[in-house]
């Protein structure tokens, strides 16, 4: 019993030591084989994405990944962000990751390319990578749009767009734990809450739009009547043509036969 106990001893000491030697990344590499409720997808990187078919504001995409060991993805390649939009496959449709502009500004155009650093991810990574459309970021209309979305390829070949952290769009997840990132926690605070309260002003409302729509429509029917009077006037010359009816370019010259009273003969 002695050597049995011996023996216990040791197996116990091994497995503590064993723990402890255990590094952060393989600690994250055991969580990572958490299972997908959804459809899991592995991208030619190597990078694993989990996608449960979820609508969410940015805010709770990453409560969402974060409550199952998951992450909001945090692309570091064109092929990332390609696999990410095409595992959605609707065009006009975004899909949230998780770089987000961090810096206390107003909306103007001269200055939507700036705060989105390197380090303002919600999952704690580290990113150098961006991927944006031509003419992106711009806080569209006016509007803060603080947060990030991937267009599916078939619409915008993959590029990312800023986008109102209060809006939703699907919410894939990527299979990495996420890091604690105090200064998104502040963000997370201090914008989240304010986040699209610029907007479009009242003279972008839309009425404009409407009123190009309309007279668009006014030219286009215009269009049509005058097609339709060429038409109908071909159709009656040849009718005349086919009875026998004498055709005039102009009117005839009646002056020879004007009419005289009784007292002029």
């Amino acid at each position: 019993w002695q050597l049995f106990l011996a023996l216990a001893l040791v197996f116990h000491a091994v497995s503590a030591l064993r723990s402890d030697l255990l590094s952060s990344n393989e600690r994250a590499r055991l969580r990572n084989e958490q299972t997908c409720a959804g459809s899991d997808s592995i991208s030619e990187s190597g990078s694993k994405y989990c996608d449960q078919h979820v609508v969410t504001t940015f805010s709770d995409c990453h409560n969402f990944c974060s409550a199952q060991g998951f992450s909001i993805p945090c692309p570091k390649s064109r092929t990332d962000s390609q696999h990410i939009a095409m595992l959605r496959k609707l065009p006009s449709q975004f899909t949230w990751i998780g770089v987000y502009q961090h810096q206390n500004y107003t909306a103007h155009e001269h200055l939507a390319h700036h705060g989105w650093e390197d380090e303002n991810w919600a999952s704690g990574c580290i990113n150098s990578f961006r991927d944006w459309e031509k003419g992106e970021p711009n806080d569209w209309c006016g509007s803060r749009e603080s947060c990030a979305v991937i267009n599916h390829d078939e619409f915008f070949s993959s590029k990312w767009f800023d986008y109102n952290c209060q809006s939703s769009a699907p919410c894939i997840c990527e299979m990495s734990p996420s890091n604690p990132n105090p200064a998104f926690e502040a963000f997370h605070v201090e914008y989240l809450a304010d986040d699209g309260k610029f907007g479009c002003k009242d003279e972008h409302d839309g009425t404009g739009w409407v009123l190009i729509l309309v007279l668009v429509m006014l030219a286009t029917t215009a269009t049509v009547a005058l097609v339709w009077v060429c038409i109908l006037r071909h159709r009656r010359r040849a009718w005349v043509v086919e009875v026998g009816l004498p055709v005039f370019s102009t009117p005839p010259d009646t002056s020879a036969n004007t009419f005289r009273p009784h007292n002029e003969l």
